[in-house]
């Protein structure tokens, strides 16, 4: 699902007819390409970015006492809880082990499942509470950062002249004009086989 989001750079590739190869972020003035990877490190959504990460760790606490009542929770078991790599930025650490944007897109890191059984707390409720945690992230941040970067990206393709009529007056153009081109190559590949060679020697 997270691959699949219609970012900029994956506009520019899959709709060439439309989206400039040259146009950049619509949320920040770096000149950088508009993916997942630079959404979580962009300008515009730091302080986004990091009050959904102290949320989400905020959520984990509440869900811990929740689901578990008599978890062994010891007089440091919060400070070693933020002290996971999951909890790091890619702003803020350029090669963390394992980043907090990770995890909002559902990858849960081992040392957060074993920190957490720690607190002696079954392998079911670890699940759940993890889970209950992520899923809770995943709704803040599209009904937040997702939807401002939508705005944002809205409001650039009117500046550059899309609309849905533009797009889709040109996608069967577009389409039509990709097949062909791709009908093209496979002949010309076809033409400088080797077994194409033998065949053409022979007639």
């Amino acid at each position: 699902m997270w691959d699949e989001l219609p970012f900029l750079e994956r506009l520019q590739r899959n709709r060439s007819d439309l989206y400039d190869a040259s146009w950049t972020c619509p949320s920040c003035s770096l000149s950088a390409k508009e993916n997942w990877n630079h959404l979580c490190s962009c300008p515009a959504y730091t302080k986004d970015f990091q009050g959904l990460n102290i949320a989400t760790h905020s959520n984990i606490i509440e869900a811990i006492k929740c689901h578990a009542p008599k978890a062994h929770l010891t007089p440091t078991w919060k400070r070693d809880l933020a002290a996971l790599s999951c909890w790091e930025l890619l702003n803020t650490s350029p090669t963390p082990n394992f980043s907090f944007d990770l995890l909002l897109r559902g990858f849960i890191p081992l040392n957060l499942v074993n920190y957490i059984k720690t607190l002696r707390i079954a392998s079911t409720t670890v699940t759940a509470i993890i889970a209950e945690s992520v899923t809770a992230t995943q709704l803040i941040f599209r009904k937040t950062i997702w939807h401002t970067r939508c705005e944002q990206m809205v409001a650039f393709e009117k500046n550059m002249g899309i609309d849905a009529c533009t797009k889709k007056s040109n996608a069967f153009t577009y389409l039509i004009d990709h097949i062909h081109n791709k009908v093209q190559v496979q002949e010309l590949l076809h033409l400088l086989s080797p077994v194409s060679r033998i065949g053409s020697l022979g007639t």
